[in-house]
């Protein structure tokens, strides 16, 4: 149903993307999607594209909730400064 979605919203993806991995988890969730010590930014290539959350955490040593956490503020703070007030 997501790429459902996805082919829906965007309307090129399946000519211009690519599903590059999925995943199915069944009973216990994994405890994090990240590794300590790992940093990916938030701005991806994609305008107005953000990255963030446990699998994208954006400052280097922070894992978990917090990380997650912190990649959401920096991506807001980082959409702040791009777009102005009722224009997305």
């Amino acid at each position: 149903m997501c790429l459902e979605d996805l082919k829906e919203i965007m309307p090129k993806f399946e000519s211009h993307g690519e599903v590059m991995s999925t995943g199915v988890y069944q009973g216990k969730w994994p405890a994090m999607f990240s590794t300590a010590g790992d940093s990916f930014p938030s701005r991806t290539p994609v305008v107005n594209l953000y990255a963030f959350g446990d699998g994208f955490i954006s400052r280097p040593g922070m894992t978990a909730m917090i990380g997650a956490a912190t990649s959401g503020i920096d991506a807001a703070k980082n959409i702040a400064l791009h777009v102005k007030p009722g224009r997305l």
